[in-house]
Parts: C-alpha cells; structure tokens; sequence
C-alpha cells in the first residue's frame, strides 16, 4: 500500500530566532534555514589551503567504502573500513580526485579538529545544550547511504551543494532496514532507493520521498527518526552537524510523537538480544566441554 506522501521541507528565508523556529518544528517535518550559518567565519575561510594550514597536522579517522563499489546495498557486509590519516593527507586526496570512495564523517571538532573551531557558531536557535560539532567532508558524487538518526540533527553547509532525499518515519517497514543485530544496524536501509528491486523489497514501492538541495550558507534541520540519503553535488562538500540529544533538547518539547516510542522498543530488543546471545555462548561451550571439544 502506498504511504501518503509526506509534506515538503519546510523552508525559512531568513535566520530566525529561538522563539521563531518553535512553529516550524513542532510541525515534525525538516525546516531548511536559507543562508541560515552565512555569518560563520568558515563560510568564507573554509578553502582546501585553509583547511591545511590551520588543522593539516590533526590525525583523523576517514571511512573507505571500496569494497561495497558495486555491490548491491542489502549485500553488503559491513558498512565500511574505517582508516587514520592526517586530515591534510585526505585534502590532498580531495584535491587530486583520488578520494572517489574515501569519506570523512562525523569527526568530532573540538576534539580532532579544535584550530577548526572558531570558525563555527552554534545558530541562534538552538538555546539549548547539544552535543559536540561534528564534521562532514567528502568528494563529489559521494552518496551517504540512506539512514535515519535517533537524535535530531542541525546541519550547516559550508562548502558546496548537496542533494538531500528524506522519507518521514512512517516509511521504516517499506524501506527494509538491516536487521538490528546486523553489523551494519537498523539505522540503515536495505533498499537502494534510486533503483529498487521491488522483487526483494516490494513494499519500497510504497515509500514516498520529499527533496530539497542545500546550498552553501544554507542549514537543514532534520527530526530524529527521518530517514535521510545524502548526494555530493560539486567538487567537494564540506558540512558541519550538531546532534542535539533529546532529553537536553529544551526547543524541541513539542516534538512529542508516538513514533519516539519506536527507539525504545529497539533498544529493548537489543538488550533482549545480548542477553540470550550470551546465555547461548555459555551453553554451547558447556555443551563443547561435555563431549571433550574442549
């Protein structure tokens, strides 16, 4: 059956304030803020000489997606192979076009990246504790797979474009997530959204997305439990993310909805889970034992 199809983003022309941005959210769908983060000092600094000069030397972990290149998504054994370099060695790579299948995310700026840190701002809206600024920063026609976030997220895009397709929280059955003990996780979907095999995975059929390009100087913010697949438009892209954890997320008291409920239930199963793993492991080694495997 197909899901009604999900109201567009909701897009904001100007920066707003705290007190402007409550409206907007409540409505649970993703707001893109239109030059939302222009002020930060990066959006005009951020170039790849930059970069180098002021956090070359900072050792990073990247994440290398060589061994999935061309196999189907629902194949995959693990979501990639993770690798330190210095961050100027992955902008050198960046710069020569050898960085095709090597992506960096999520890396922690006051942390790995700290010179990098003076450079951002936290928008205006989020009056509230959040968690650290992460980083995002990958080649052109790099495709973060499609997955959904347990926090909401606040993204600002620095440097280049990128191609956002969103399916609200409602499409999780039609987009056959991993399954929760998977390497992988259930954060991630099974089905390539841009070519299904609706033989597999028929009820993809039924998921309807919503788009929005952001430019750069733009921000998006996305509602926990919104499934997300991100395309790297130009050259390179570079962004910055603030994860705001729920129960410190004072500006998003309205968001309450019954799909919420959806993470507890997963991390009920997972506890479930470990613990009769763990009960079994302990039984086949006593059974192991008894017949002298041991």
């Amino acid at each position: 059956m197909t899901e009604p199809a999900p109201q567009g983003v909701i897009r904001v022309p100007v920066p707003p304030s705290y007190r402007e941005m409550r409206r907007p959210l409540a409505q649970r769908r993703p707001v893109l803020i239109a030059g939302g983060m222009r002020s930060w000092p990066a959006f005009s600094r951020w170039t790849l000489d930059y970069l180098i000069e002021r956090a070359g030397d900072c050792e990073v972990v990247v994440r290398n997606y060589t061994e999935n290149v061309g196999v189907p998504r629902h194949l995959w054994q693990r979501y990639c192979i993770h690798e330190k370099m210095t961050f100027g060695a992955y902008l050198e790579k960046i710069r020569a076009g050898t960085a095709k299948s090597i992506y960096l995310a999520q890396v922690n700026i006051p942390k790995d990246l700290e010179p990098l840190l003076a450079d951002i701002e936290k928008p205006a809206f989020l009056n509230y504790s959040s968690l650290d600024p992460v980083l995002w920063l990958g080649p052109g026609g790099h495709v973060e797979p499609l997955h959904f976030d347990t926090a909401h997220s606040v993204i600002g895009e620095v440097v280049g474009r990128k191609r956002v397709k969103l399916f609200a929280p409602t499409s999780y059955f039609a987009l056959y997530p991993f399954p929760w003990w998977s390497p992988i996780g259930s954060t991630f979907s099974r089905v390539d959204v841009d070519n299904p095999d609706l033989a597999l995975f028929p009820r993809a059929a039924g998921a309807t997305s919503i788009e929005c390009t952001l430019e750069a100087g733009d921000v998006l913010f996305i509602p926990a439990g919104w499934w997300h697949q991100v395309y790297c438009l130009d050259d390179h892209a570079v962004s910055v993310t603030y994860f705001c954890e729920r129960r410190t997320a004072e500006l998003f008291d309205d968001l309450k909805d019954p799909w919420c409920g959806h993470f507890e239930t997963v991390k009920y199963l997972r506890s479930k889970w470990a613990t009769a793993k763990s009960i079994g492991e302990r039984r086949m080694a006593a059974a192991r034992r008894l017949v002298g495997a041991e």
